[in-house]
């Protein structure tokens, strides 16, 4: 008869934490701070014309050893682009990221010119707040709502980074380019 400590191996599993935040990390340590973008492609397929908005919302979390240039909010832009031309189009803005602190974002950016560029951009081009080594950019819940210059939904635009979602569509440029950063999906906050 077999009892129940003969031969029996008592395995531990260990459950894999996962989290719904998209994590861009710059890992090259030679990048220092420079001018970088986060941009997410086919935002819409609603036809765009000029006057359209983006109202961008995500809850974020962001963090650098150095502190991006010190413990103050950090400036950012976002609105519609690509990251060689992130400001073509868009009535940018530059409002402040909350270092360290779990934080949630809401703007509403004005799209000028007929036919504009189908991608988001979050922008990090203010001098003293642009990314470096080391910098880390947490992201979930991440929604865009495309609205006509009349004021109709044409789409809500939402984005799963949980580990199950996807994110082939980001890419970035300086300290957040393929080159320089890692991206992953699935991730919790530090502790």
């Amino acid at each position: 008869m077999l009892g129940l400590t003969n031969g029996l191996e008592y395995l531990s599993y260990i459950d894999e934490v996962t989290g719904p935040y998209l994590l861009i990390e710059c890992t090259n340590p030679t990048q220092g701070n420079t001018s970088s973008v986060i941009q997410f492609t086919a935002l819409t397929s609603a036809t765009r014309s000029a006057g359209d908005t983006l109202t961008t919302s995500f809850d974020y979390y962001i963090t650098d050893p150095g502190g991006w240039n010190g413990s103050d909010a950090v400036s950012l832009r976002i609105g519609q682009g690509n990251t060689g031309s992130f400001v073509s189009g868009t009535a940018f803005v530059s409002p402040g990221l909350t270092q360290q602190t779990a934080a949630t974002f809401t703007k509403e950016s004005t799209c000028s010119g007929d036919d504009w560029i189908n991608n988001l951009v979050i922008a990090f081009t203010v001098t003293n707040d642009q990314p470096s080594y080391e910098t880390k950019f947490f992201c979930k819940n991440l929604q865009v709502i495309h609205k006509n210059s009349g004021g109709a939904t044409l789409e809500t635009i939402t984005y799963d980074f949980s580990a199950s979602g996807d994110i082939s569509m980001v890419t970035g440029n300086g300290a957040f380019s393929p080159s320089n950063a890692e991206y992953s999906k699935g991730n919790v906050l530090p502790q």
